[in-house]
């Protein structure tokens, strides 16, 4: 008889000392933490718990509240919103007895987000945790406004692939339809699927568009590159790989960036008045003819006409200088191309005959060769630009 006391008595010890390890982990646990036993009586009520739903020390100056309690004190000042007392402590009651494991965020009045983990013990009662993840949201928020007012497309992508975040923007410069977002964000292989059919990159078979780009991606590395999509539009695309798998993916729109830098750069090369290539392209192009003398073995023949400063008064000595013009030429160049500068002779005699039809708005039209044997006639008028003869 003896010996079972004993034995009971170590068994009564054990679990107290157990107990009191178990209230020293509650004590020092950095959320707040509560356990109620089968009769929805609280048995653990840390003080980080009371602290984050300020709850004061009279609540518990006759000893551990019951969850009834503690929801009708809630609900007394505020917690569950407006409407009836009686109510939200009733509903909540209901939640309880259903013993169902849950995770939810609930906002409280001052702002602080608590998320609730409520986990059903064996022998009846539950234990919940609170997690102030106040500072987490607030970060999450600030991403968010930051994605959202980002002034091109942006889109994450987790270690799987599939997109994780993504921009308004987005969509609609790629014109994704809200039907392949309608069982959530899709992967990466799906958007390339979706792509390819629809012919964003160009002829091919689809499932080899797809297979290459995917190769890409498993290389993990950063890129950056321009993609003209089949409406026109020029995306600058960038990818940043993220560490532990994923990346980020960046979409511009320099439509018109590189719509003002075509113009310039023809500006550049090309008379604002009559739009006539002006001598840095003709240099260029003959830079170009004489490089590759060496490698084709071509001959190359320049045929140059000044009109610098032209005047009425000078028309009588280009007609001149036309006319005589074929007969400086070397003699197989004569035979085969006088042609059109006997043509460009008739042209400035021509106009001679009716010079009260150009006035000082239109000028006489010569003929010119290009590089690529063409011949033009080009017009020194503001109206008229080169044309095909």
């Amino acid at each position: 008889m003896q010996a079972s006391l004993s034995s009971s008595a170590l068994r009564v010890e054990s679990l107290l000392e157990r107990i009191d390890q178990l209230q020293v982990i509650a004590e020092f646990f950095p959320a707040g933490i509560c356990m109620f036993d089968k009769h929805l009586n609280t048995v653990v009520c840390n003080t980080r718990l009371r602290e984050m739903l300020e709850y004061p020390t009279e609540l518990f100056s006759s000893g551990n509240p019951k969850i009834e309690d503690l929801f009708r004190f809630n609900a007394e000042r505020g917690e569950y919103g407006p409407g009836n007392v009686d109510d939200h402590v009733r509903k909540r009651i209901d939640l309880v007895k259903q013993r169902v494991e849950h995770v939810y965020e609930r906002t409280r009045p001052n702002g602080m987000v608590l998320e609730v983990r409520g986990v059903p013990l064996a022998g009846g009662g539950f234990l919940t945790i609170y997690v102030d993840v106040t500072d987490q949201r607030r970060k999450t928020h600030e991403i968010s406004v930051l994605i959202d007012n980002f002034p091109g497309g942006i889109a994450m992508f987790d270690k799987h692939l599939k997109m994780a975040v993504s921009n308004q923007r987005l969509r609609e410069m790629l014109e994704y339809p809200d039907e392949l977002f309608a069982n959530g964000n899709p992967y990466l292989e799906d958007l390339f699927r979706f792509n390819a059919q629809r012919g964003e990159y160009g002829p091919g078979n689809v499932e080899e568009h797809v297979r290459r780009r995917m190769a890409r991606v498993k290389e993990q590395r950063a890129h950056e590159y321009e993609r003209r999509r089949p409406n026109g539009t020029i995306l600058e695309v960038r990818g940043i790989p993220i560490i532990g798998g994923g990346f980020v993916t960046t979409y511009l729109d320099v439509t018109e960036k590189r719509t003002a830098q075509a113009h310039i750069a023809h500006m550049a090369h090309h008379d604002a008045l009559t739009g006539l290539p002006n001598r840095l392209l003709l240099q260029d192009r003959l830079r170009q003819a004489l490089a590759a003398i060496p490698r084709s073995g071509d001959l190359v023949a320049v045929h140059y006409l000044d009109l610098d400063r032209f005047k009425p008064s000078t028309i009588a000595t280009v007609t001149q200088s036309a006319m005589t013009c074929s007969e400086r030429l070397p003699n197989g160049y004569a035979a085969k191309h006088d042609q059109p500068t006997r043509q460009l002779a008739s042209v400035v005699t021509n106009s001679l005959s009716c010079r009260q039809a150009f006035g000082r708005a239109r000028m006489p039209k010569c003929w010119q060769r290009d590089l690529s044997g063409r011949w033009l006639v080009s017009s020194w008028s503001a109206s008229e630009r080169c044309r095909s003869a």
